[in-house]
């Protein structure tokens, strides 16, 4: 057939529109994970003049998108793919009904979805708890929730519960008095603050889930707790209690002192040390007080990881002085913290860099952020935090602070303006397939990769980098490959696939964790990996108990037809 010039055209066009569209799809099989500058609105009230669209978690109807309009107006840029422009917003776990709390929720993932506007969602169930008397009420039978063994889910000032506090202060530019510090190893604190989030975590994991690959950077992330700490935003006046029922402007007003421990108030953290098992001795220190904020901070992020989370969209939010920056580290979530006197240069806080070091080249965030050196250019304090050590995202508090327009302003249209000099997205890890005893691990590498390494592990432990602890089944360089095949003895394993690149900036390092099984032999009722004898024994005393656990063909009944299985894979 002879093809004339027009058509030769045609079909190459066709070829060509056809071939972009194959390449496209094989682009976004990563999903791209930019770096963030966002911009958090104020939860509790905004400045005259700042903003037509004040947003307030207690009332939903607030949460208006018509607010994401005003943003795009005042800054005109999306940013680049590597580096976006999001939305930070709280929702108070302990102080909105679940109801509310769902309706926040949902109203702000619709907002990012039908705006393209990224959402970073802090899930504060630490400073606001004023609505849950039932878990601090412990000495006012008139008042609602109360029971005198709340006194064990607030902070006291010595071992002894009878020093249990009733009321805190807080100071955010000026003071305001809150409730009284939460205990962090009160049982019933936690599991109240768990069975908030067994609400909300799973919808944003289904909807973050639901999400084309090449929209997956509208989940800037999800941030659990703020600013957890002992003290710092629940300080103590001696002899506090003393002033509940007087006018607040009669308090006292003393600046803090955060080179001490205690910021020159009253020493907390006895409640917390007791309840995480520390004995009655001594005064808390800054070690003991890092230590149980750090095992406080770890069982929640894990609660919310088992649910679906990745880490590389779950934060923490940590604080400095006056503790160690550690206390924010943790196995399953990118750590956070605050940074307001050392925001011109995080590098320059003190023990900083150590905590950083833990990391291994993997992302942190400066989760609540603002430069207070006015000697500092907002610009270059910009630079200083997004390039320093695989920063990942720098979150300004707040929006309604911003002066439009302004040096700050044009700061943050140039830095978004700007793409990271590199950047490097996780693997994107395929689904394992298992024939048999066979597993085929697969994976898809990012732009930017110069070094793949798959390891696996029979441990689910962790580092802070979120790195396998023990890399004792496989650690092998897999550069240049997409799919490692092996066969594995029964059993449950922990896979990852690291990914190094960037080297020109210091090197960036990313890491995609998954987890797979391979299943026992029908009638291995031992879990040795063989079906032999002791599997014989070990069926028939089962049968005579009749435990399910010898319902081996899986009809919810222990009979002669499951023994009949086991005698078919005997040997095996």
């Amino acid at each position: 057939m002879r093809v004339n010039g027009r058509l030769r055209v045609l079909i190459f066009l066709i070829t060509l529109i056809g071939g972009l569209r194959f390449f496209g799809g094989l682009a976004w099989a990563v999903p791209v994970d930019p770096q963030y500058l966002l911009v958090n609105k104020t939860p509790t009230g905004c400045p005259p003049g700042s903003t037509q669209y004040c947003w307030f978690p207690q009332d939903p109807n607030t949460l208006d998108p018509r607010a994401i309009d005003e943003i795009r107006e005042r800054i005109p840029t999306n940013g680049t793919t590597n580096r976006k422009l999001g939305v930070s917003f709280s929702v108070w776990l302990l102080d909105l009904s679940q109801d509310i709390q769902i309706q926040d929720i949902d109203r702000l993932l619709n907002i990012a979805e039908t705006k393209d506007m990224p959402i970073y969602l802090k899930l504060d169930g630490f400073l606001w708890w004023d609505n849950r008397p039932d878990l601090w009420n412990w000495w006012d039978p008139s008042l609602p929730g109360y029971n005198p063994n709340n006194r064990n889910n607030v902070e006291w000032t010595s071992w002894d519960s009878n020093e249990a506090i009733k009321i805190s202060w807080r100071n955010w530019g000026s003071q305001l008095r809150v409730k009284p510090q939460p205990n962090l190893g009160s049982r019933t604190y936690i599991e109240a603050k768990k069975a908030a989030l067994n609400s909300v975590i799973p919808r944003i994991v289904s909807w973050y889930n639901n999400l084309s690959s090449d929209r997956k950077y509208l989940l800037a992330g999800v941030e659990i707790d703020n600013e957890l700490s002992i003290g710092t935003n629940f300080y103590y006046y001696p002899d506090g209690n003393s002033y509940l029922n007087q006018d607040p402007a009669l308090d006292p007003n003393i600046p803090a002192d955060w080179n001490q421990l205690d910021g020159g108030f009253v020493q907390l953290g006895y409640a917390a040390l007791t309840s995480y098992g520390y004995p009655p001795t001594g005064e808390p220190t800054k070690d003991t007080l890092n230590h149980v904020m750090s095992l406080h901070i770890n069982e929640m992020v894990n609660h919310v990881a088992a649910m679906g989370l990745p880490r590389n969209k779950l934060f923490t939010h940590g604080i400095g002085k006056p503790y160690y920056y550690t206390h924010s580290l943790t196995q399953v979530a990118t750590p956070g913290w605050s940074f307001y006197d050392y925001a011109y240069n995080p590098e320059e806080a003190l023990d900083f860099p150590t905590a950083i070091a833990e990391l291994d080249n993997t992302p942190w965030g400066a989760v609540e952020w603002w430069n207070m050196n006015p000697a500092i250019p907002w610009l270059t304090a910009f630079n200083n935090t997004l390039n320093y050590d695989n920063n990942k995202i720098v979150n300004i508090f707040s929006y309604e602070s911003i002066t439009f327009p302004s040096d700050l302003s044009d700061a943050i249209i140039n830095v978004l303006n700007t793409p990271p000099a590199c950047w490097l997205s996780p693997a994107a890890a395929n689904p394992v397939v298992i024939n048999n005893t066979t597993a085929t691990l697969s994976w898809e590498t990012p732009p930017n990769s110069e070094a793949v390494y798959l390891n696996v592990s029979d441990s689910p432990e962790r580092l802070p980098s979120g790195s396998l602890r023990y890399l004792n089944v496989v650690n092998e360089n897999v550069t240049g490959s997409t799919a490692y095949p092996r066969t594995f003895s029964p059993g449950t394993y922990y896979w990852q696939v690291v990914v190094d690149g960037c080297n020109e900036v210091g090197g960036q390092r990313r890491i995609t964790p998954g987890s797979f099984t391979i299943p026992y032999p029908p009638g291995d009722i031992d879990q040795d990996g063989d079906v032999d004898s002791l599997d014989v024994v070990g069926w028939i005393s089962l049968l005579t108990s009749g435990d399910l656990r010898g319902d081996i063909d899986g009809d919810g009944r222990v009979t002669v037809f499951d023994f009949s299985v086991l005698v078919g894979n005997f040997g095996g």
